[in-house]
């Protein structure tokens, strides 16, 4: 009878701790979040804007210069 009082209780703590699992893997899922965050603050370029921009090329054409022939 003792025992299954024991094997009660471990079944109630586990139930019990089972945010702290839950909170313990947000963290974990955080600290990730940040280190990637930190990573791209040295990794991201900045974009030259003294170069010639390109636009879409060409003349414009309708539905006609599209279809193949």
């Amino acid at each position: 009878m003792g025992e299954l009082d024991e094997k009660q209780l471990i079944e109630k703590a586990v139930e019990y701790l089972q945010p702290v699992k839950l909170i313990d893997v947000q963290i974990a899922s955080i600290k990730e979040e940040i280190n990637q965050l930190r990573a791209n603050l040295t990794s991201i370029g900045a974009i030259d804007y003294s170069k010639d921009r390109v636009t879409g090329g060409g003349t414009p054409q309708g539905l006609e210069g599209s279809v193949a022939r």
